[in-house]
């Protein structure tokens, strides 16, 4: 056989080249193999991908003996064990992950076997486990295994979610009744009937939603939340609850959350949101969330937010004090404002114009001039609001864009009104003298979503008389320029036919200097 080692003038030997050391020169001086260990695995694991990292990972182990080496000594690399693998690549994940911390991942509609399958194939590290995260089933029975059994003590996040808010035969009991772990930071229960009167969370807690849950009362929620002094954010939904006795109140006159910063609300019952608002201390929020229904002619909701005198009022109006920017949103039955982190949504079946000036103006009438120095969104969704309605809008804010999303109805009086100067009442030579003044004269940004085409016709020649015809009507005032418009077609609109293009692309001509885009594209 010949021998790889040739000797040199000072005796010393070197390796030749050969069939059978191939592998071995290549791995010393391919690239890939002269990086730290700490790079290469880094390298791969962007190349893992999130629903088979077990294949994956055993695939890669395949590549050299240095690779297996590295992949196979790191536990961390096998600590993300998702159930859309089969139940031998779990397995081989629970053998080389060590001590390291898992995290648990399941999807009803990916996953490979039910969701106690998934969990009990894991049961052996449950003291490793730091998160879990479950998407189940909402048709069916099935069980949460060894989360109703045991305690994971190291747990740090719990997410539980079914697809939809479907009834179930059965309930579940979390860490079977006991106290959840000191190390539970986020628990997340979305429409998962779970009995929350045993749920006893640590105050570590940081992020709290519970929505949709059954066997719920006011009294067991203010017990949590009280227990709960660390939590930054909160959200309670779809809750079926009972007014709350008065002894109740007096047992929780005040619960301080001075680290909350995100609170949101969803399709609760009014006296609840009362409750929470007038209860929950929460000095340093930064985001509210208040979906509001109003339903038989009961608006004692909306005279809790004009009022000024209680504690969630000031965090409001704190939040708006700071906000840059205002959102104003007018949909069939809602009536949505954001500023900041401030939104609230109402849900009725009719406000009068009268009773949401009473709440727009508790809710920033403490600014003083500052709401007309602020620029506002205005969006209009599928409903045509009166004349006097943007009229008052234009006399409180600066709207500086304007959000028209009509699949139905038709917004040509909003149109007309913004295509010319107003008309100026009580002018002592002419009833029908035009002033200097435009609706919105700080109007700069338009969208428009529409299934119709003379929606975009009759917006493109709005704008357009915004931008010409003040210089005749009043040349001494400010020329209402629009500077951006974006016109999106709804899927199901017919637009073969149509001229929208050429009219655009006219529109662009003249006022040159605008942006203009159509479903997405910018127009030359």
């Amino acid at each position: 056989m010949r021998s790889d080692a040739n000797r040199t003038n000072d005796g010393s030997s070197v390796l030749q080249p050969s069939i059978e050391n191939a592998p071995l020169a290549l791995e010393r001086t391919c690239p890939i193999h002269l990086i730290p260990d700490e790079l290469l695995l880094a390298v791969i694991q962007l190349v893992v991908e999130r629903k088979s990292p077990v294949q994956d990972l055993t695939k890669l182990t395949l590549v050299c003996r240095r690779w297996k080496a590295v992949i196979d000594g790191t536990p961390a690399v096998w600590s993300y064990i998702t159930a859309t693998e089969p139940l031998p690549c779990i397995k081989r994940a629970i053998d080389l992950v060590q001590d390291a911390p898992i995290d648990l991942e399941y999807n009803d509609d990916e996953a490979k076997y039910a969701v106690e399958v998934f969990l009990q194939a894991a049961a052996s590290r449950m003291a490793q486990w730091r998160s879990v995260v479950l998407l189940v089933s909402s048709y069916g029975v099935w069980s949460l295994g060894p989360l109703e059994e045991k305690l994971p003590p190291n747990l740090e996040k719990l997410h539980i979610t079914r697809h939809r808010a479907i009834l179930m035969n059965r309930t579940y009991t979390l860490f079977k009744g006991q106290p959840a772990p000191g190390t539970l930071r986020d628990i997340r229960l979305h429409f998962v009937p779970i009995v929350v009167t045993p749920l006893f969370l640590s105050e570590s807690i940081a992020t709290l939603e519970l929505d949709g849950l059954v066997a719920v009362s006011v009294e067991e929620i203010l017990r949590i939340l009280q227990a709960c002094p660390s939590l930054r954010s909160l959200e309670l939904g779809l809750l079926e609850l009972s007014a709350p006795a008065p002894s109740v109140l007096e047992r929780y006159p005040e619960i301080q959350l001075p680290r909350l910063e995100h609170f949101k609300v969803r399709l609760l019952e009014d006296s609840l949101t009362r409750v929470l608002l007038r209860t929950i201390q929460m000095p340093n929020v930064r985001t509210i969330i208040l979906p509001i229904q109003v339903q038989h002619n009961d608006e004692r909701m909306l005279d809790f937010l004009a009022g000024s005198a209680d504690s969630m009022t000031s965090a409001i109006h704190r939040i708006i004090s700071t906000a840059n920017s205002f959102e104003i949103w007018f949909e069939e039955r809602k009536f949505i404002v954001e500023a900041g982190g401030l939104t609230v949504r109402w849900i009725t079946d009719g406000l009068s114009l009268e009773r949401v000036q009473e709440v727009v103006h508790g809710l920033f009438g403490h600014l003083g001039d500052k709401s007309k120095r602020l620029p506002t969104a205005i969006g209009i969704v599928n409903c045509v609001k009166p004349v006097e309605w943007m009229v008052w809008l234009d006399s409180v804010f600066d709207v500086t864009a304007l959000f028209l999303r009509q699949v139905i109805g038709h917004p040509d009086k909003l149109l007309d009104l913004l295509s010319s100067p107003l008309m100026e009442v009580n002018h002592p030579e002419n009833r029908d003298h035009r002033s200097n003044r435009w609706l919105f004269p700080s109007l700069a940004e338009i969208y428009l979503y529409t299934a119709w085409p003379k929606h975009v016709s009759k917006v493109a020649e709005m704008v357009r008389r915004r931008g010409l015809l003040s210089e005749f009507v009043a040349p001494e005032s400010v020329r209402p320029r629009i500077r951006e418009l974006r016109v999106d077609q709804y899927p199901y609109g017919d637009w073969k036919n149509s001229r929208v293009p050429e009219e655009l692309g006219y529109l662009k001509e003249i006022h040159s200097a605008m942006d203009i885009y159509l479903n997405g594209r910018r127009m030359p």
